[in-house]
């Protein structure tokens, strides 16, 4: 009975400081894309792509992702949305569109490990784009962790992150730094020509 009981303490033991065997065991770094056509016009397409490098610390055990999505939008005559701009492309009678632009750094935790995901809720983001008018705007997750939540699927390597599914494949850190930079210095060109267009508009 004492052997017994030995036994059952040491399974017991085993498996308390097991529970997370899924977790990563080091660092790992990602590339994901995503892009889908929006509008068409005279064989040519305007799309929607969205790309991302993402970095795990497992020191730390979160995930870091820099995100930028390149756009267009649609707008109607029937409001002033459309009356404002000069910078419209005509598909049609009906649709005209302008490009955008979105950035977004976004730090995740941890919070689930399984056979089949890593899931990350979000802890803070910074974000540029058209909507913020070319300034940084920084955010701090929910203190519960429920929203913004990212999934790896960890067999397929697909990114679920803001309600889209991104295909992945691992890379290697210096590809990351040099892919991050790249997309960096993309969002600075986007972001200097959306602030210099927005200038050019001021009377005083």
């Amino acid at each position: 009975m004492k052997n017994l009981l030995l036994l059952s303490l040491f399974f017991t033991g085993v498996i308390s400081t097991n529970d997370d065997v899924w977790e990563p065991t080091n660092d790992y770094h990602l590339k994901c894309f995503n892009s889908i056509v929006l509008y068409s016009k005279n064989k040519e397409d305007f799309k929607d792509n969205q790309e991302i490098y993402a970095h795990y610390d497992f020191e730390k055990d979160k995930k870091d992702i820099t995100f930028l999505r390149e756009y267009f939008d649609s707008c109607s005559d029937l409001g002033d949305n459309c009356l404002k701009r000069d910078d419209l492309i005509v598909l049609d009678k009906v649709t005209k569109i302008f490009s955008k632009f979105e950035w977004e750094r976004l730090i995740s935790n941890r919070k689930l490990s399984n056979d089949k995901v890593h899931s990350f809720t979000k802890q803070f983001t910074w974000n540029i784009g058209t909507d913020t008018g070319g300034a940084t705007k920084y955010t701090e997750g929910h203190p519960l962790g429920l929203f913004d939540p990212v999934h790896l699927d960890r067999e397929n390597l697909t990114l679920g992150f803001k309600k889209s599914t991104y295909q992945c494949s691992l890379i290697t850190a210096a590809e990351y730094i040099s892919g991050k930079s790249a997309l960096n210095e993309k969002r600075d060109s986007l972001n200097k020509e959306l602030v210099e267009k927005r200038k050019n508009k001021l009377r005083i």
